[in-house]
């Protein structure tokens, strides 16, 4: 007695030297008929090594569904499919999602948050999504990156007495089709909360009366280690701008991240802490605060030393 091919699947969906590679079975599915023509049951061949005895699973228009035995089961003339795995059986192969990063961790790093995870090795990654949630917020997407590391420059540990708030990171892998793996876990880290979430204040100091005429006192301590102190004495309400820039002339700070600001009259105390408006710490070297504004155009050269 013959057995009856309820179901078979092709290579390439043609016939190669009159062998068909098939599923025999009263559960198999058929995915191509067009153009075939009946055989004896002689000339049916077995590769022994890739055939699948159970139902392939198939979903409409004979894809296949994601647990589906027929995926990855082909392992033929040391083919793969595009994206990368082995070949899987059917006319159609089913695109797998990358692996979900591992090793997912994170530390302090310059005092700011620095996430990190192993490299998904897959021939069709394309980049990793960063995603963060502040506080009660919800989730968004941070940033993309080839890389396998963040650091968030625009947050900072926590430190007292300034209000604290929960920062939350997770990743996951994206491939050429867009296709994103699943996320990774999350890590937290305790930062200080955004300047909006605080009390509002300009880093002024204000004394009465009001000073008879305009200052920029010398920065003190030059040279320093962790801050310098500059001192504003403003006769009156004046716009200007306050910006540093190393010796070759790259701007690394401004005033309240602004090329403009506008303070009272009154003596002013503003602080630099070697660090740049996205947070990085600045190399030991000499740089020059510039001060302008419509009467006046000062600078001074300030050192830091490590």
């Amino acid at each position: 007695m013959s057995s009856l091919i309820v179901s078979i699947i092709l290579r390439d969906n043609i016939f190669h030297q009159s062998k068909i590679y098939c599923l025999i079975g009263l559960n198999a599915y058929t995915n191509c008929f067009h153009d075939c023509e009946f055989i004896e049951p002689a000339e049916i061949y077995f590769h022994n090594n890739n055939n699948i005895f159970c139902d392939p699973l198939f979903s409409s228009g004979y894809h296949l569904q994601p647990n589906s035995p027929c995926i990855d089961a082909g392992g033929m003339y040391g083919e793969y499919d595009p994206d990368g795995t082995n070949p899987d059986i059917g006319a159609y192969y089913y695109h797998q999602p990358p692996a979900t990063p591992s090793g997912f961790a994170g530390v302090w790093y310059n005092n700011h948050p620095k996430i990190y995870w192993n490299a998904v090795s897959e021939p069709d990654l394309k980049h990793y999504e960063v995603w963060k949630k502040a506080g009660a917020g919800a989730w968004a997407l941070r940033t993309t990156t080839t890389a396998t590391y963040y650091v968030d420059n625009n947050e900072f540990k926590w430190t007292k007495p300034q209000p604290g708030y929960a920062v939350y990171y997770k990743v996951r892998a994206v491939d050429d089709l867009d296709v994103t793996s699943d996320y990774t876990s999350t890590k937290s880290f305790n930062c200080n909360a955004p300047q909006s979430d605080q009390e509002e204040f300009y880093p002024t100091v204000e004394i009465d009366p009001i000073p008879a005429e305009f200052c920029l006192h010398p920065v003190y301590p030059n040279p320093f280690n962790i801050s310098t102190t500059i001192k504003l004495d403003l006769p009156e309400e004046t716009r200007f701008s306050l910006v540093i820039y190393d010796i070759s002339g790259k701007e690394v700070w401004c005033l309240n991240n602004s090329r403009s600001n506008t303070y009272p009259a009154g003596y002013h105390i503003i602080q630099w802490d070697g660090r740049t408006n996205s947070g990085s710490i600045v190399t030991t070297g000499v740089y020059f605060i510039v001060y302008r504004s419509t009467e006046h155009q000062l600078n001074q050269k300030v050192v830091l030393v490590k």
